[in-house]
């Protein structure tokens, strides 16, 4: 789903699966989901995550272990690009695409809750926009009696 979402966004000059065929050694590197060139030309490898909490409004899970962490970090050390985390939050149906380090709890672990990724979502780099409003969201018609339809 997520390949599909930066299509549909389309702001990045290209977009590659990184996680397929061997990647040697395999207890340093882990290959992360994507690779993307961005239009300013910087590169991003990004790890795809989904997280489904059955409780609407406690959404938050440990992504990574601090070995997975320090693998995928390897990997965009070696290549020269920055790592992103892109989370699918099920049960709002909704994205978000983070930069892991600012996420690591004293144990080297990678944890995110859906208020935080919502501070610090990067996702417009990639052309997704979101419309903030103020409840209640009210849509009016307003008719003119005059006008005859036929």
């Amino acid at each position: 789903m997520f390949e599909s979402l930066l299509i549909s966004l389309g702001d990045f000059q290209l977009l590659h699966a990184q996680d397929t065929g061997r990647l040697l050694p395999t207890d340093r590197f882990r290959a992360p989901d994507f690779r993307v060139m961005l239009q300013d030309g910087s590169h991003w490898l990004i790890e795809v995550k989904n997280v489904y909490e059955p409780d609407p409004f406690n959404q938050e899970r440990r992504l990574f272990n601090r070995e997975y962490y320090e693998a995928l970090t390897a990997y965009a050390a070696a290549t020269g690009a920055e790592l992103k985390v892109a989370v699918f939050w099920a049960r709002w149906a909704m994205w978000t695409l983070v930069s892991p380090e600012r996420l690591l709890t004293a144990n080297g672990d990678v944890h995110l809750d859906l208020m935080t990724a919502m501070r610090v979502n990067e996702l417009s780099r990639l052309g997704d926009r979101m419309i903030g409003t103020r409840p209640p969201l009210v849509l009016r018609f307003n008719t003119a009696p005059s006008i005859q339809v036929l």
